[in-house]
């Protein structure tokens, strides 16, 4: 599997999923709370973009250390 992946991908790919949208029973209590699908579907883009830009540079500043 080494030989696939290097390091600096697995530790992106742990960041994205480790910061990713917590489960669905947070984005439903999320809509039970606010009463609004708007507010819901940012705050899943959120978890989302957030997760990606993170591991977006992690693996670039892991490239430069490992």
């Amino acid at each position: 599997m080494s030989a696939v992946i290097s390091p600096a991908e697995a530790l992106a790919f742990m960041f994205a999923t480790t910061f990713n949208i917590p489960c669905l029973m947070a984005l439903s209590t999320t809509y039970k709370e606010s009463h609004s699908l708007k507010w819901t579907v940012k705050v899943a883009l959120f978890y989302i973009c957030n997760s990606l830009v993170l591991s977006f540079i992690v693996y670039h500043n892991a490239n430069i250390f490992m």
